[in-house]
């Protein structure tokens, strides 16, 4: 679990690229990480959230650079996928700052929860040998009736879940070989070296 968290809020922070899932992806694989969990992180960051969170990214490379920045009025105007790589050297630094920031924040909380998890389930051992009542309490409050109501939820779902999960995966394969899809593999392709090519324009640029 700790290390899905790391790795999901690794990729969540990753500059804006389609493929945020499957860097989460590959990295709980790597770690041996809770593979759902990691991938679903990367959602916090979404079309509804990501201009703040990446404003505050590009603020924290251009603070530590020393840059003057946009106003987030003007930022929200002009970010997008196709001008993110633009804004250059403070909102990367800032999002690989964030990235490694949130990776060991989502692993060393996970592990004090944990840590304290136990060390109260031990306490509360140890008062039941005395004959002490104990009164059993989530460790995050309000936790335990979430988890009854997922539990609930889910045992409805499931069935149909299950049925569309299969109904989706015949239509996946169906689709990947129809021409449409072609298609769009060879616009993916086109566009995957267009970023190769302002990608390593950029990196000549930083480094002559």
């Amino acid at each position: 679990m700790a290390n899905a968290f790391a790795c999901g809020l690794f990729a969540m922070y990753t500059p804006p690229l389609p493929w945020q899932m499957a860097i989460a992806a590959v990295l709980a694989v790597f770690f041996s990480a809770n593979l759902p969990i990691a991938v679903s992180l990367v959602w916090i960051t979404n079309p509804v959230t990501w201009i703040p969170m990446y404003y505050f990214a590009y603020r924290v490379g251009a603070l530590l650079l020393g840059r003057d920045t946009f106003a987030f009025s003007a930022f929200s105007q002009v970010f997008s996928l196709e001008t993110a790589w633009e804004l250059g050297a403070p909102f990367l630094l800032g999002c690989l700052i964030l990235m490694v920031l949130g990776a060991a924040a989502g692993y060393f909380g996970v592990h004090a929860l944990w840590r304290r998890h136990v060390q109260r389930a031990w306490d509360e051992r140890k008062l039941r040998r005395q004959g002490i009542v104990v009164e059993h309490k989530p460790l995050i409050p309000g936790s335990d009736k979430a988890v009854a109501l997922l539990s609930q939820a889910w045992v409805r779902v499931e069935p149909h879940a299950k049925a569309l999960w299969k109904v989706s995966a015949e239509a996946a394969v169906q689709a990947w070989a129809s021409p449409p899809a072609e298609r769009i593999r060879t616009l993916l392709q086109e566009q995957w070296k267009i970023l190769q090519t302002k990608a390593q324009a950029y990196l000549n640029k930083l480094t002559s």
